[in-house]
């Protein structure tokens, strides 16, 4: 992964620190989102992220739906997008949970349904 421009050429010590910046953004990311179920907005807000070496040194499923925008207005009206779009899919889940249940005359499969909202 490289923070400089194409053809430049990095020491040692420069290709050891971007190894270590690179574990801790990846770590950050897995804080972020623990399993399946999870999701989280991201916002590497450095433009060295939208370089081809630097996406390549992220984690193979954020970096297939990373989203590369020159300025912050397109980013916010991605991730409201983004987050009403998941709480659709939770409201969803939720609905059909209550259906089953009611049909199921109030057994349940103890599955757990969470909402939580998130607000810009």
């Amino acid at each position: 992964a490289s923070f400089l421009p194409e053809g430049e050429v990095r020491s040692p010590g420069q290709i050891y620190y971007e190894s270590l910046c690179f574990k801790a953004v990846n770590q950050s990311i897995g804080r972020a989102i623990r399993h399946s179920k999870d999701y989280a907005v991201l916002i590497l807000a450095d433009h060295r992220y939208s370089r081809p070496n630097s996406i390549s040194s992220l984690p193979g499923w954020i970096a297939r739906h990373l989203k590369v925008s020159a300025n912050f207005g397109p980013s916010l009206a991605s991730i409201r997008k983004f987050l009403s779009m998941r709480k659709q899919v939770e409201a969803d889940a939720l609905k059909i949970g209550t259906q089953e249940n009611a049909l199921s005359g109030g057994k349940t499969d103890n599955t757990t349904y969470s909402h939580s909202e998130s607000s810009l």
